[in-house]
């Protein structure tokens, strides 16, 4: 079978942890990496500080895991010269610019994909079969913080972590929410955060920086039971009558392998449908970057 020729922008931490993963995927080759470091590989990879270079190559699909400002720009090359994508989130720190990636995606029927990993994450699949059993009344609790930021722009903020628990919220629930109540308050680099949907469902949390440490955490409550999905420790953990066990316990690279395993598999299969749209994602965060 012929291998899929990939290519890499941006080879930061996150860009790091796509390498590698990649190169457990028997069905993919990594032709080329682009990062603004004199990279050292011991591997025969073109490595360049120029994404133009990866253009010229007859790559399958390009991931990009650069900083968020720079998504569109490159994103947009690539699309204009018939490459697909895999956008780390957010695809662009604007619901404009998402929008016209989309479109331009959609009339070159080109495979546009956005890294929201949750969406792959086993243990959101588990959480969510338990959310059933709470039907009526939901309080979903999200804590998403980092114990230091270089920044404290609340801009940047939503937009680094936002889209994760929206894209998160829009699949467990299965139901579009554009018209909610909410509200936002910042201090200090957090973002806190609340949320009525329907009258019914009442979301909560903070996102940004927290002294404390970092937490990600996503729990529901309801008449004494909780659920806790500890992204940390990718743990699931089921509470009841102040009784606690263990759900489920996964490897952390499991996520990231699944997330890429479904767009190499949309490469192969030319069409990608991904399980929330990013457009739908793009909009809330939008409407929320308002308040701001």
């Amino acid at each position: 079978m012929k291998k899929l020729k990939i290519g890499i922008v941006g080879f930061g931490n996150w860009g790091k942890k796509i390498y590698q993963t990649l190169k457990s995927f028997s069905n993919c080759e990594i032709v080329a990496i682009c990062d603004k470091e004199n990279l050292k590989l011991n591997e025969k990879i073109i490595i360049t500080d120029d994404y133009h270079d990866l253009i010229k190559r007859r790559l399958d699909g390009v991931i990009i895991a650069t900083p968020n400002e720079t998504h569109y720009e490159i994103a947009n090359k690539f699309l204009l010269s018939n490459i697909n994508l895999f956008v780390e989130k957010p695809l662009a720190t604007s619901y404009k610019e998402a929008l016209f990636l989309i479109n331009l995606a959609q009339k070159k029927n080109l495979n546009l994909f956005t890294g929201h990993i949750l969406l792959y994450h086993p243990l959101t699949w588990q959480f969510k079969k338990y959310l059933k059993k709470f039907k009526d009344n939901l309080r979903l609790k999200i804590i998403r913080t980092n114990n230091f930021l270089t920044h404290k722009d609340s801009k940047k903020i939503l937009y680094d972590f936002a889209p994760h628990d929206i894209s998160l919220i829009l699949f467990l629930l299965e139901k579009d929410f554009d018209n909610f109540k909410k509200k936002l308050e910042i201090n200090k680099g957090l973002i806190n955060f609340d949320f009525l949907i329907e009258e019914r469902i009442q979301i909560s949390g903070e996102w940004g920086e927290n002294p404390l440490g970092k937490e990600r955490i996503v729990m529901v409550e309801l008449d004494g039971k909780k659920i806790v999905f500890d992204d940390n420790l990718t743990i699931l953990k089921f509470m009841e009558n102040k009784k606690e066990r263990f759900v489920q316990k996964i490897d952390r690279k499991l996520p990231l392998y699944w997330e890429l395993k479904f767009f190499l598999n949309s490469l192969i299969n030319k069409k990608i449908r991904e399980f929330i749209p990013t457009e739908k994602v793009m909009k809330i965060i939008d409407e929320l970057e308002k308040l701001l």
